[in-house]
């Protein structure tokens, strides 16, 4: 219903639904905690009527579809059997997209038990944390993409493309003020910290791969293409698992399998997003994934003073090689600003 929302352009009350189920979870739950409740059956149970409240909220705001004459059988099955053609193809690339991650949360869980699990699962809940926001970017950008022209679809990848491009590998230096901050807060947890480094390029092209790659699948109906790229990924991120696993046995080795598998995915569906509407890749991506080694091998490597140190010397040249892009971007951004 939440989807429903979106495709319609009202995303204020998708997010409004969104808020709705995370409050309506969020007391029940602090209510527990403070009462001392260690079942899990109270907090399933909250987590339940949460979001029937947030389908009973969208059901409201979509009344006037409810209340809208009947069509007929054959029109609304003609319809419908459209909408299902489209909506399936969506919906297993989603699915293929999470088993990326939860194939090898599975495996982990099963081979190396929850406490290792939980070290790895405090990493994976920061990734995820950041790509929550991201992903609200996404959710705005379909409709509004969708009503655009194709010059204006096409102007807006060249130009998003490079600015995420530039932009987003700034997340690699806050990891090292986050995990001084995490550090003196939870000590226990030191081991997710190194798991962080190799998570940490899925806050990169995992979001670029949402905003971007993503948006442009859907508008430009390629959602089969979108089903295949998320399916050869989730195999990847099998078949890497079973051998980190069982051959390798090292956490480590799973780790860095899925986040190459979703690098990879990244990087392949803006190679064929630019292809298709006509762009050269040029030198950027390149000095990206550059950029990205230049991180996991400081901060795997070097004391974490050391490692700032240098990772933000490599940032500062990526910034001055690309600085005509850069200001290129500037020129077409200011006068929006002004505006």
């Amino acid at each position: 219903m939440s989807n429903v929302l979106q495709c319609m352009n009202e995303t204020k009350k998708s997010s409004y639904s969104v808020v709705v189920e995370r409050v309506a979870f969020l007391i029940p739950m602090i209510a527990f905690m403070a009462m001392g409740v260690r079942s899990f059956k109270p907090y399933v149970l909250a987590y339940t009527v949460s979001t029937i409240l947030q389908l009973v909220y969208c059901i409201w705001n979509l009344r006037d579809f409810i209340s809208a004459p009947w069509l007929g059988f054959r029109t609304a099955a003609r319809q419908g059997w459209e909408s299902i053609k489209i909506g399936i193809n969506l919906m297993l690339a989603n699915i293929a997209s999470m088993l990326i991650l939860g194939v090898a949360r599975f495996f982990i869980d099963l081979q190396w038990g929850i406490e290792k699990f939980g070290e790895l699962s405090l990493a994976l809940s920061l990734v995820n944390f950041f790509l929550a926001f991201v992903s609200q970017a996404s959710m705005v950008l379909f409709p509004a993409l969708r009503q655009g022209s194709k010059q204006e679809v096409r102007s807006f990848f060249k130009y998003a493309k490079d600015a995420l491009s530039l932009l987003f590998p700034v997340a690699y230096l806050i990891y090292f003020p986050l995990v001084w901050i995490l550090d003196l807060w939870l000590p226990n947890y030191a081991a997710s910290f190194s798991y962080l480094i190799l998570l940490l390029p899925i806050c990169v092209f995992d979001s670029k791969m949402n905003i971007l790659c993503v948006t442009f699948f859907n508008v430009t109906r390629r959602e089969k293409i979108m089903l295949k790229v998320n399916i050869v990924a989730a195999l990847g991120s099998f078949i890497l698992t079973l051998v980190g696993v069982y051959v390798c046995k090292s956490i480590i080795f799973v780790i860095g399998s899925i986040t190459l598998m979703i690098i990879l995915r990244s990087v392949f569906s803006e190679r064929f997003i630019s292809d298709m509407l006509g762009f050269k890749q040029g030198p950027i991506p390149v000095a990206e994934l550059a950029l990205t080694l230049v991180f996991i091998l400081s901060a795997e490597l070097l004391p974490s003073v050391w490692a700032f140190v240098i990772y933000a010397v490599a940032y500062i040249i990526f910034i001055c090689v690309f600085s005509a892009t850069l200001k290129g971007l500037w020129r077409k951004l200011r006068p929006a600003t002004r505006t």
